[in-house]
């Protein structure tokens, strides 16, 4: 008898409290949500690599007989033009000249010095223009074009950047990194750059105007991304869930090539109260760099 009379109270509460629940989640009305609108803008494929920059054109000094130098024309460091006359070895005046435009490194002998064939003079260095070779990930091989622009940071140059472009791709993967040789070319009329360098490459590859979203709007379900869009009909404001298909990632944001289309507006916050078809408002219209602090503060009643 006491459970039945403890069953009659609870179906009585149930009775009473479910249509009380009802009517004040009725009166809760839409739910508050942050949007951003989608974005066109000019969009490139970024790819880092690390490279090693290298004389345009160098080679060792050396003497292809034994003799003994009886002259040194030039001075460590000295600018040199193709045919100037560098060292002057015995008695038959024989002379080494410079075979090309160029810098000239160390002085490793001196007058009076027997050399043998082999043995170092000097350096010279075409450095006017400085190769780059770096290595890129096969994955990317699509990408690379001849005559494609680079820039190139040099940690002992702070943020000073190099520019050059793509001047050879090599016709061979390796089998054991997976990865391509890649050798730009960038000018360096005034010399500030050596052989020898590590360079932090940046590729700019595959132009375009895409669509870009906040990354906070993404919903990924397995291997489905998914938005919610706002939608207005009869001045009511909507949640619709599209399926979207995704490109690029940069910093912040996500490129979207396809399911939405400029001007549409996406939710990014608020997305774990809603559903699709679920009755919304706009709190605040995100733009590019606003702080969530400032968009919080907002108060927008209706889509823009």
């Amino acid at each position: 008898m006491i459970h039945i009379t403890a069953f009659l109270v609870l179906l009585t509460l149930i009775i009473t409290v479910l249509p009380v629940m009802a009517k004040r989640s009725s009166q809760e009305g839409p739910t508050s949500v942050i949007v951003a609108p989608v974005k066109k803008t000019m969009l490139t494929d970024r790819v880092e690599a690390l490279g090693t920059t290298r004389s345009n054109e160098m080679t060792l000094i050396t003497a292809n007989t034994a003799e003994k130098v009886t002259a040194i024309h030039f001075q460590e460091g000295q600018v040199v033009k193709t045919g100037d006359l560098l060292v002057t070895l015995r008695l038959d005046k024989r002379a080494i000249l410079a075979p090309f435009d160029g810098v000239l490194g160390l002085r490793e002998v001196s007058v009076g010095a027997l050399v043998q064939p082999g043995d170092p003079i000097t350096t010279i260095d075409d450095i006017s223009i400085i190769k780059i070779d770096f290595d890129v990930p096969s994955i990317f091989l699509s990408l690379l074009q001849k005559d494609m622009p680079i820039t190139g940071k040099v940690a002992a140059f702070g943020n000073r950047e190099f520019a050059g472009k793509i001047k050879t791709i090599n016709t061979r993967i390796d089998p054991i990194t997976r990865t391509i040789k890649v050798r730009a070319i960038a000018s360096n009329k005034d010399r500030i750059l050596k052989p020898g360098l590590l360079m932090k490459v940046v590729i700019m590859a595959h132009e375009r105007q895409a669509l870009l979203i906040p990354e906070e709007a993404l919903i990924k379900r397995g291997e489905k991304n998914f938005v919610y869009i706002v939608t207005k009909a009869n001045s009511q404001l909507n949640a619709q869930e599209i399926g979207v298909e995704i490109g690029s990632r940069i910093p912040g944001e996500i490129e979207i090539l396809s399911g939405v289309k400029q001007h549409d507006q996406v939710i990014t916050h608020g997305l774990l109260k809603i559903k699709d078809g679920a009755e919304i408002s706009i709190r605040a219209i995100e733009t590019e760099n606003t702080p969530l602090a400032e968009l919080l503060i907002q108060n927008v009643h209706g889509a823009h």
